[in-house]
């Protein structure tokens, strides 16, 4: 709630609330409610007896952070997970996902095959000679002139 200074006095609850969630240092309290907030920390006990109960929560809070565990902690803890078998059905579906790391393998294999399907389709239906005018040359063009080619050399293909 970052803005403008706030005019009007502040609460004991939002004093609380404000406390509660940013902690005892009053750099750490929003700027828009700053100046009202230290105003009350100021005028009343109670906001002062709130203060220095967070103020000793912060400390404990930050002693833990700097905390690790041992190393003994960390090897009890990872002994005590246990250790699922891998059936071949999740061996096999790593396997598909280290060869195909964009999703299900199932996807591009139908494309595929419906692809091939159409090419099938298509080359069936269409004639295999189509001529559209006396300049194309056609298969049919192509081979009476090697077998012609041989003819004129006298060799049998």
């Amino acid at each position: 709630m970052n803005g403008p200074p706030s005019r009007q006095p502040m609460t004991m609850t939002r004093f609380a609330r404000i406390v509660e969630c940013y902690g005892a240092n009053p750099r750490a309290w929003p700027e828009g409610e700053r100046d009202a907030a230290q105003a009350l920390l100021a005028a009343s006990d109670e906001a002062q007896a709130l203060c220095r109960a967070e103020a000793e929560l912060d400390s404990e809070l930050e002693k833990a952070a700097s905390m690790s565990p041992s190393d003994a902690l960390r090897s009890r803890i990872l002994a005590g997970i246990p250790v699922r078998e891998r059936s071949l059905r999740d061996r096999l579906d790593g396997l598909a996902a280290a060869l195909w790391p964009f999703g299900g393998v199932w996807r591009p294999a139908v494309v595929l095959a419906a692809a091939a399907a159409l090419g099938i389709a298509v080359g069936a239906w269409l004639p295999y000679e189509q001529q559209t005018s006396d300049d194309t040359t056609t298969a049919s063009d192509v081979s009476e002139l090697v077998f012609a080619g041989y003819a004129y050399s006298g060799d049998e293909p």
